[in-house]
């Protein structure tokens, strides 16, 4: 990313990029700021594509074609699918050993194999830049960032309840900082009454509480948490996947603790926000180390089972629900 950000800076371009990864709000921002660099405005020398039926001749024809009045022609393609796979005789292939100087190519994918002829190419020819969900300490700086510019302060405590409402998809944390900001707006500070007024608590509070109840034993709430996260349209084996996470988080703060390590250096270690190691110290005072690992299996075999047919989604969580919270 450190490249990327020093060619928009320098203005100086590679001919052929590729933006992926899993933080899409990262993604969507460096390709707006990477064509805004290259283009200073002009639109009369983009192309814009998108899908899986390209034109590819039309593109490579399009490509070594010169700029009209201006430095740079530029090619934006967008979800091709050529990153995994494309045809032996793909001419935009062949194209990106050749491309004009006075042209540039942005790829923009949601799914990427490293693999594939598509990505060596790029990485030969020009930059893939792989934008990965951010660790605590840019989550931190990014939010201080926007709030800095509105000249205002938030305390601690509001900055942590924040991250405990907005999670860490940029995406989210930008809509719900966004909000938090209109509402506090002229205020000097921002504290933690403004954001449980404002802010909207994302999913992961519900897999906490429902973490909770099956260690506390309390079937009847663990349900409640579970019929929640189906209500806000979560589906079971996304459920199934947060909770073998955290279950797998817990393990891994409970080892680290026991060789003396408090929670900020555990937050650091394991690049989570403090505020989720805190919580995963805490909840795993209700589990045994030995419940945790049979806990965490149970869930991956159920995923499994789910995937092959043997077990409905449904019954993949609901059946782990009752066996580990049922007193």
């Amino acid at each position: 990313m450190e490249n990327l950000k020093n060619d928009i800076k320098t203005k100086d371009f590679k001919r052929v990029y590729l933006l992926f990864g899993e933080e899409g709000y990262l993604v969507k921002y460096y390709k707006t700021s990477l064509i805004n660099a290259i283009t200073n405005g002009d639109t009369m020398n983009v192309s814009y594509y998108e899908g899986k039926k390209l034109p590819l001749d039309s593109i490579v024809n399009e490509a070594s074609t010169a700029p009209f009045f201006a430095d740079k022609r530029l090619i934006v393609i967008e979800n091709s699918g050529l990153f995994k796979s494309c045809s032996e005789k793909d001419p935009l292939l062949a194209f990106l050993a050749n491309i004009p100087e006075s042209t540039c190519i942005i790829f923009v994918e949601s799914e990427t194999d490293k693999r594939s002829k598509y990505y060596k190419a790029v990485k030969n020819y020009g930059y893939p830049c792989e934008f990965e969900k951010q660790k605590a300490v840019f989550i931190k700086k990014w939010v201080n960032a926007q709030i800095a510019r509105e000249k205002i302060n938030i305390t601690e405590a509001a900055y942590e309840r924040f991250l405990e409402y907005a999670g860490t998809d940029l995406y989210n944390i930008s809509n719900e900082l966004t909000k938090l900001l209109c509402y506090t707006k002229g205020k000097e500070y921002i504290d933690v009454c403004d954001v449980t007024a404002i802010c909207i608590p994302e999913v992961s509070e519900n897999i906490f509480s429902l973490i909770d109840a099956i260690g506390d034993k309390d079937l009847p709430k663990a349900m409640r948490e579970y019929d929640a996260l189906i209500a806000a349209k979560v589906v079971p084996n996304v459920i199934m996947s947060m909770l073998i996470r955290q279950f797998n988080i817990m393990l891994k703060v409970c080892e680290l603790k026991k060789k003396g390590l408090d929670s900020a250096s555990i937050a650091k270690m394991l690049g989570l926000q403090p505020f989720v190691v805190i919580k995963a110290i805490k909840q795993s005072d209700k589990y045994s180390d030995l419940l945790l690992c049979d806990a965490l299996e149970y869930c991956v075999s159920n995923l499994a089972d789910s995937r092959t047919g043997k077990l409905s989604d449904k019954t993949m969580v609901e059946d782990v629900i009752v066996k580990y919270a049922s007193a």
